[in-house]
């Protein structure tokens, strides 16, 4: 599915779900080809949306972008450097004492 922002697929899911219009309808208002509209209907329902709550309520989880596969982002792999750190400084006091336990035995 192309990049639309979540103004447009907010106002194609009012369009499409609550006051139910056709799809020619919509994609004159909006520019979004029926399919799109329709993928965009299937997520925001798989999401939560409740197309019968009055006041309808759409959050931005209903219409924003889903999790995108490929290479992690750099700050998750900072993200990584920092607990590995912070588990190394925790490691380490216990290598001393299981170190220090060991020869205290001997």
């Amino acid at each position: 599915m192309a990049h639309h922002d979540i103004a447009t697929r907010a106002q194609a899911l009012t369009l499409k779900l609550i006051l139910q219009l056709d799809n020619k309808q919509i994609e004159a208002l909006t520019g979004l080809k029926p399919s799109t509209v329709a993928s965009i209907a299937d997520k925001a329902l798989e999401r939560g949306f409740d197309s019968h709550r009055r006041p309808p309520v759409i959050l931005d989880i209903h219409v924003c972008d889903g999790p995108r596969s490929g290479r992690p982002s750099k700050q998750k792999d900072h993200k990584d450097e920092v607990l590995q750190t912070a588990i190394s400084g925790i490691q380490r006091p216990l290598k001393r004492r299981r170190l220090q336990q060991r020869t205290s035995r001997s």
